[in-house]
């Protein structure tokens, strides 16, 4: 399990659920949902893909996979019908993240628990990456090449909603979330140079500054 994975974990471990019914949007195969639903112990344990792929492989990992496009779909649960949801490395995937909310605001019971993990555009490092003219390494302006930063490689990492902490708050909020708790998190130790990943560790404890943000939300109706 990644940092994310690990930090993800415990802020749910830290919840005391009990026997909670959850939703993963996005939830890809499916291992980290079923992590997840073991966690808490779960009686059931929903994920929402729109890769018919992914959903067989969550259904072989225990969880009931269901196709739906977050940007669009209205989501083929009752209102009120889970006690969790989590929404973790995807809204910042999509096109109409306004969707996704109000779909999880309407699905998830008064007092539930709604986790949204995602980068921060305002990053200490994007600040510098902007301050210099170049764009920041995972918020992408192609669908096809990266542009605009030379020092990074590898595949499109698909980013094209960025959001600040801030804006990502206040748009929690919006949707009617109050927003309970931002644990921040640095990158993975060996990621970057020891120096750098030292002074990540140091921003990373305001969230403002943070590479990543977990925002814990509760719903209030």
């Amino acid at each position: 399990m990644d940092k994310r994975g690990t930090v993800l974990s415990q802020v749910i471990s830290r919840l005391n659920l009990i026997q909670p019914k959850i939703l993963d949007l996005g939830c890809g195969n499916g291992a980290q949902t079923k992590y997840i639903m073991k966690l808490v112990s779960a009686t059931e344990a929903y994920g929402i893909d729109i890769d018919q792929t992914n959903l067989k492989e969550a259904e072989k990992n225990g969880i009931k996979g269901l196709r739906a496009d977050l940007n669009t779909d209205k989501l083929p649960f009752d209102d009120e019908y889970f006690d969790l949801i989590i929404l973790s490395e995807v809204i910042e995937h999509l096109l109409n993240p306004d969707n996704a909310l109000e779909e999880a605001y309407r699905v998830l019971k008064s007092g539930g628990t709604f986790i949204v993990t995602t980068p921060n555009l305002s990053s200490w490092m994007n600040r510098i990456y902007l301050l210099l003219g170049y764009q920041p390494p995972d918020m992408e302006v192609s669908t096809k090449i990266r542009v605009g930063n030379p020092w990074r490689t590898g595949s499109l990492s698909g980013h094209i909603r960025p959001f600040t902490a801030l804006a990502m708050k206040e748009l929690l909020e919006y949707y009617g979330f109050t927003v309970k708790q931002i644990r921040s998190f640095s990158h993975e130790r060996g990621s970057l140079p020891y120096l750098l990943y030292l002074l990540d560790v140091g921003f990373s404890n305001r969230y403002t500054l943070a590479h990543w943000n977990v925002f814990t939300c509760t719903c209030r109706k």
